[in-house]
């Protein structure tokens, strides 16, 4: 799957990757390859899994673009409060 959704930004260069990780569906090198990229933003959405930061999501914070969790900005991740819908 980490290989699919690889070739999957790279031909279709969306703008944003939204996620939703709940355990190790991805890699993180491969959400970190998207975010490098150039391409695409990253954003991975934790919910309200505020309890289990210093266990999972911290970990993940300097994969993605940006984040949910205001928790993440001092772990490598710019806090998103708000997108945009136009």
């Amino acid at each position: 799957m980490n290989r699919r959704l690889l070739e999957v930004a790279r031909s279709e260069k969306p703008v944003l990757l939204f996620s939703l990780l709940f355990q190790d569906e991805f890699e993180k090198r491969t959400i970190r390859a998207v975010s490098e990229s150039g391409e695409t933003q990253t954003l991975n959405w934790f919910c309200d899994d505020h309890w289990r930061f210093d266990s999972y999501s911290r970990y993940w914070a300097p994969a993605s673009t940006g984040s949910s969790q205001p928790l993440r900005a001092p772990a490598g991740s710019m806090k998103i409060s708000a997108i945009p819908t136009s």
